[in-house]
C-alpha cells in the first residue's frame, strides 16, 4: 500500500493518483516529509551561494488548528489530514470558516492576504464567511425564443435562481 503525502489515504501500490484527493503518487512526492512545525529562522544561503541574514523559514503546520485527536473516534490525528486515519470521518468540513472576499478561498485565521489570489483579507469586511449558496443576479436575465427566420417568438423571464420553461 502507497500512502498519500497530502491526505494520508492508503492507496493500491500501482496507482498514480490518490483516491480521495486526487494528488499525483510519485516518487518524488511520496518521498517528501512535512517540515516540522516550528519555524526556523537564520540565515539562508541564495542561488549564488551568498548568505542572506535573517531569511525566516516557513513551514505548513503539523497539527489541525483545533486539537490533534478525531472528534469522533479519539484515534491521534497528524497535519491537515481531510480524513481520520482510523475511522475515516471527514475532519475538516469544506466551506467552514472564513473566505477570501474575492476567490472565495479559505484564509488562516491571522492572514493579512489571501494565499490563492493575493487579495489582502484585514480589515472590515474582507474576509467572511463562505455564502456561494445564495444567488443574487446583478441583471435580470431573460431567455428569448427565436423561429427559423430568427425573428422573437416568446420571452421568458427569470425571476428566481430556479426558472421551469416549458413542460
Amino acid at each position: 500500500m502507497t500512502t498519500c503525502p497530502y491526505c494520508g489515504r492508503a492507496n493500491e501500490d500501482g496507482a498514480q493518483f490518490c483516491m480521495d484527493c486526487g494528488k499525483p503518487l510519485t516518487k518524488s512526492a511520496a518521498a517528501r516529509t512535512p517540515t516540522p512545525a516550528g519555524a526556523a529562522t537564520g540565515a539562508a544561503s541564495s542561488p549564488a551561494g551568498q548568505m542572506i541574514p535573517d531569511t525566516q523559514m516557513l513551514s505548513v503546520p503539523t497539527t489541525r488548528p483545533d486539537g490533534s485527536s478525531c472528534p469522533f473516534c479519539g484515534a491521534v490525528t497528524q497535519g491537515l489530514l481531510p480524513y481520520c486515519p482510523s475511522c475515516g470521518r471527514r475532519l475538516l468540513a469544506p466551506g467552514s470558516g472564513p473566505a477570501c472576499s474575492r476567490c472565495y478561498s479559505p484564509v488562516v485565521p491571522g492572514a493579512k492576504f489571501c494565499a490563492t489570489c493575493g487579495a489582502p483579507v484585514t480589515g472590515p469586511g474582507a474576509a467572511r464567511t463562505s455564502d456561494r449558496g445564495s444567488y443574487h443576479p446583478a441583471r435580470p436575465l431573460a431567455l428569448v425564443l427565436l423561429d427559423d427566420t430568427g425573428t422573437p417568438v416568446k420571452r421568458y423571464e427569470r425571476h428566481s435562481a430556479d426558472t421551469t420553461i416549458g413542460r
